[in-house]
């Protein structure tokens, strides 16, 4: 009949606990009026003694921790456990439709595209990640011949006076652009000058990037004497030129003009 009532009690104190939600002296207060209960009125009424009253109570303590501590781990681990990511959901073609048909009506003359972004060209951490050690055109074979201004940076018709990649007649334009952002990056360059001019543009290397639009990749090397020391920088700078035309009708031909820089130019020692 005792093991009966003890296990009625251990039963009750577990659900006790649960709807309390753990809290450990209220626990424990309750499980001191079930063993004063208990002990006192006895089982079939007869009164223990402390010591007897005391050695029954230590089983009972223990189940009861191991209890606690059980529902501790469990409420531990329903906490780790990550929320349920949310399904994305996936459009049906007609709903797919539907968006695409809100683009053109909102678009009459054309969706744009979207094009690469360009402005935050320059990583500290890299420096001239697209320097190379020599000049010229430095395009892959593949944008030669796929880019959407292929024609206007490799044309060789242009007639006099039309400054052009081709044969290199643009070039000077840009060395002098690049000489007075680099003077200004870097000032002890002093002010800008011919001979300044003349030093970048027989170095000065260029690529085309994979944008929408004519942008290029600039850059050119120079070196600074200061008496005895000599150090060698490389300039660069990131480019978007822009278009323009000459002649009218069938006899109107276009061709890139010296545009604006995009982002800083930049002065890198490199020795």
């Amino acid at each position: 009949m005792l093991l009966v009532v003890v296990f009625v009690l251990v039963f009750s104190l577990g659900c006790f606990w649960e709807g309390r939600g753990g809290g450990d002296l209220e626990a424990d207060a309750a499980l001191d009026a079930a063993l004063d209960a208990l002990f006192e009125g006895g089982a079939g009424g007869s009164s223990l003694s402390p010591e007897e009253r005391e050695a029954r109570a230590i089983p009972l303590t223990m189940q009861a921790s191991e209890l606690r501590r059980v529902r501790e781990e469990h409420q531990a681990l329903i906490e780790s456990i990550p929320p349920t990511p949310e399904a994305t959901p996936t459009m049906t073609p007609e709903e797919n439709q539907v968006v695409v048909l809100a683009k053109v009506l909102e678009h009459p003359d054309g969706v744009p595209l979207e094009a690469e972004v360009v402005e935050d060209w320059f990583n500290p951490a890299l420096g001239l990640a697209f320097y190379r050690d020599s000049g010229g055109d430095w395009t892959p074979r593949s944008l030669r011949e796929s880019h959407s201004h292929r024609n206007l940076f490799y044309y060789e018709g242009y007639p006099e006076g039309v400054l052009n990649f081709a044969d290199g007649s643009i070039l000077r334009g840009i060395a002098q652009e690049m000489v007075f952002e680099a003077v200004q990056a870097l000032p002890l360059l002093g002010d800008p000058t011919p001979a300044m001019v003349d030093s970048f543009v027989g170095n000065i290397g260029w690529e085309i990037r994979p944008a929408q639009g004519a942008v290029v990749n600039l850059w050119t090397t120079f070196v600074l004497s200061r008496g005895a020391e000599v150090h060698t920088f490389a300039v660069g700078g990131v480019m978007r030129m822009g278009v323009a035309a000459v002649g009218n009708g069938e006899d109107r031909l276009e061709h890139l003009v010296i545009g604006d820089f995009v982002g800083p130019v930049v002065v890198e020692r490199l020795g």
